[in-house]
């Protein structure tokens, strides 16, 4: 006599194979969906970088300046320079307009 598999037993071992196949895809998605995340991390942190960077410059600038004393020029500087449009009464700034894109 052959001996059948009880039937409860069969379906127990399909449901946990069905549930160990589940847990693997989870796992495989979740580990890619990581790396994407770890890349995009990355990215930005070296984004910041470069910006930490140029601030840093930047305040090395200005302290050059404050420790040279030379308030004047810088105060002068930045208000033609940095967009905010000032000039000495009488005088008069040309913009190269063909320059621009």
């Amino acid at each position: 006599m052959a001996r059948k598999k009880p039937k409860i037993h069969r379906s127990v071992s399909v449901v946990l194979a069905v549930a160990a196949f589940a847990l693997v895809c989870y796992f495989f998605i979740s580990f890619f969906d990581l790396r994407a995340q770890v890349a995009a991390k990355r990215s930005e942190y070296e984004s910041l970088q470069t910006q930490v960077a140029k601030q840093e410059e930047k305040n090395d600038e200005l302290s050059q300046m404050l420790e040279s004393g030379d308030l004047d020029a810088f105060v002068e500087k930045r208000a033609r320079d940095e967009d905010l449009g000032y000039a000495y009464p009488d005088e008069r700034v040309y913009y190269d307009m063909s320059a621009e894109d």
